[in-house]
């Protein structure tokens, strides 16, 4: 029933504004905009609403705060995000934080906060923007029934977790199209190496629809 609502809401929405369409075969499909202090996804199968602002009233550096919800791993997510512009190059740092509703007599984790870094350039004269983020994570939050607890505690990731992604999009006024590859990385302290695991390649899309 849910998937049924996200996608007839998304279909009213495009037949009735002029919106920017994005599909990317690592998140889902949707629609994106940004205008003035405000920023939205409404997309399958994720979701999202945010804000952003200048600091300092410098449009150089700007922080961002969003919120949104998975509808297939039924997960909420909340992000604050600072960056820095200068020209054509533009460096993000995302804290983010997701969480999902904890199972009733079932010890497992229910959240997991991350920290960033994404460094992009846009060179100007191929209209190309090369990207690539790096996300940590060493802090989630584990809910266990058996000590009685009604909200989950905070605990230390004792292995090394950071998820990789590299994307370079072709980018024009009316569309971009962009490929990627996402992977995870962990250190295994008993092997002393590094291991990969859930290696993605994907393809994105964006382009411009006026009805």
């Amino acid at each position: 029933m849910k998937k049924i609502f996200t996608l007839s809401f998304l279909l009213i929405v495009i037949i009735a504004i002029p919106i920017e369409f994005f599909i990317n075969t690592k998140d889902g499909i949707g629609i994106t905009e940004n205008q003035s202090n405000l920023e939205y996804t409404l997309g399958f199968p994720y979701s999202e609403i945010g804000l952003k602002f200048p600091i300092y009233n410098d449009e150089h550096f700007m922080i961002s705060f969003s919120g949104g919800f998975d509808i297939m791993s039924n997960s909420f997510q909340l992000n604050i995000m600072p960056y820095l512009n200068i020209d054509s190059f533009q460096m993000k740092f995302p804290v983010f934080l997701t969480t999902k509703p904890a199972t009733p007599n079932e010890a497992s984790e229910v959240g997991r906060l991350y920290f960033g870094v994404v460094p992009s350039i846009y060179l100007k004269d191929l209209n190309i923007k090369f990207e690539i983020g790096g996300y940590y994570s060493s802090i989630y939050f584990w809910y266990d029934p058996a000590f009685n607890l009604n909200i989950p505690t905070p605990k230390t990731d004792e292995l090394f977790r950071t998820q990789i992604d590299f994307k370079i999009t072709y980018i024009k006024e009316e569309f971009s199209i962009g490929i990627g590859y996402n992977f995870l990385v962990r250190w295994l302290s008993y092997r002393s190496m590094f291991i990969t695991s859930n290696d993605t390649p994907y393809f994105e899309a964006k382009f411009k629809i006026i009805f």
